[in-house]
């Protein structure tokens, strides 16, 4: 084998790691597991994060909702459940139409990202937040009305997910 083929094999083997890096951490990303803390009911709220991955609070929120509190750093997230994640693309859910399931009572949280603009409507609760292109909208409420609920993107109309609040 000559130097030349070594140093290929050598860059080959080091692209592969990076890839099943960068594939791995994508895999946390999308935990489907709904957090069922219970807390004390909270109105509904939002947080709107920009491209750049910063957090801020949704200025177009309306009256009564409080704006959440910003993302914990490194250290703190392993002792925070995590949030279940829909990543939209194209218009459309990647992998498909996730259910998410809660309690009446739970404290729901939900992160949309989405390529494209639009706003995330939870049918049933009448919750309605904008979502920026390329940015993401975190949605916080209480799981008080029992049943069936779809998530859907309100301007393209594409379902996201199902959410589902049992007694």
């Amino acid at each position: 084998m000559t130097t030349l083929q070594r140093i290929a094999l050598l860059v080959l083997a080091a692209a592969v790691l990076v890839v099943g890096f960068v594939l791995l951490r994508q895999a946390d990303d999308d935990d489907p597991s709904p957090t069922t803390a219970a807390t004390a009911p909270q109105p509904a709220t939002t947080e709107t994060e920009p491209s750049g991955g910063a957090t801020a609070p949704a200025d177009d929120a309306p009256a009564g909702d409080e704006a959440a509190p910003e993302a914990p750093g490194p250290e703190a997230e392993e002792a925070e459940p995590r949030v279940p994640t829909i990543r939209v693309r194209g218009g459309e859910p990647v992998g498909g139409v996730r259910t998410l399931r809660y309690a009446e009572g739970d404290e729901i949280e939900l992160r949309v990202v989405s390529d494209a603009a639009d706003d995330v409507h939870v049918h049933g609760y009448d919750i309605e937040r904008p979502v920026p292109a390329g940015g993401s909208v975190r949605l916080r409420f209480e799981a008080s009305i029992v049943g069936r609920f779809e998530v859907e993107l309100h301007h393209s109309g594409a379902r996201i997910a199902r959410l589902e609040v049992q007694p």
